[in-house]
């Protein structure tokens, strides 16, 4: 999963002090981070590089034979999260670097990668795959900022209740660098249930390997 700042743009931040905009994006993904760490148990971040924020889920520990495939976990957790990084947009002090108001992209697929240590100079642990780069082309192809642009591959995985179906929309055509135009949705996090992360009460379907 992807979330992308948009609404800061170079010539703006010309207006602004660069330690100010620094200090505020870090407020926001120090929130963002805290979240992670003590309301969610499936999801964690990989990295953030400038306006981009990356996270995973349901990442095999060292020493499992595989993920503990606790999808239904971890995809509620998304879902949630989404409804928790819109919500704090309001809280960014960059009114003057901004054009139109600071808005987020974000994007999210299922499927399997790799993660590993790079560089020895400055090591970073990334992750990489077919999913990973799907989830970047679904981010950055959102037909509607501040919403989740889900793959088929995640939304076949819902078996929705009233109140989550009523946030979705879709399906829309995508056309992605490198792929065929492929279908894909949208989730409203504003309109999320508040108990989302209950998972007795969204039903998750996860087919048969």
């Amino acid at each position: 999963m992807f979330l992308k700042l948009e609404g800061i743009s170079a010539s703006s931040l010309e207006k602004v002090d660069g330690k100010a905009v620094v200090e505020s994006l870090n407020s926001l993904y120090s929130e963002w981070d805290t979240y992670l760490k003590t309301r969610l148990t499936n999801l964690e971040k990989v990295k953030n590089i400038g306006e981009t924020y990356m996270l995973i889920g349901n990442r095999k520990a060292k020493g499992q034979e595989s993920a503990s495939n606790d999808a239904a976990h971890f995809m509620m957790e998304m879902l949630d999260f989404s409804a928790f990084a819109v919500s704090t947009l309001q809280n960014l002090t960059l009114a003057d670097a901004t054009e139109g108001g600071i808005s987020v992209q974000m994007g999210a697929h299922i499927g399997s990668a790799m993660g590993t240590v790079l560089d020895t100079e400055r090591p970073l642990y990334d992750v990489f795959g077919d999913t990973v780069n799907t989830a970047a082309r679904l981010t950055t192809n959102s037909p509607r900022n501040n919403q989740l642009h889900i793959s088929a591959a995640f939304h076949s995985r819902l078996i929705h209740s009233e109140q989550v179906a009523d946030c979705i929309s879709g399906p829309f055509t995508v056309e992605m660098k490198g792929k065929e135009a492929t279908e894909s949705w949208l989730v409203d996090p504003a309109a999320l249930p508040p108990s989302l992360t209950s998972v007795s009460s969204i039903m998750v379907s996860i087919p048969d390997v």
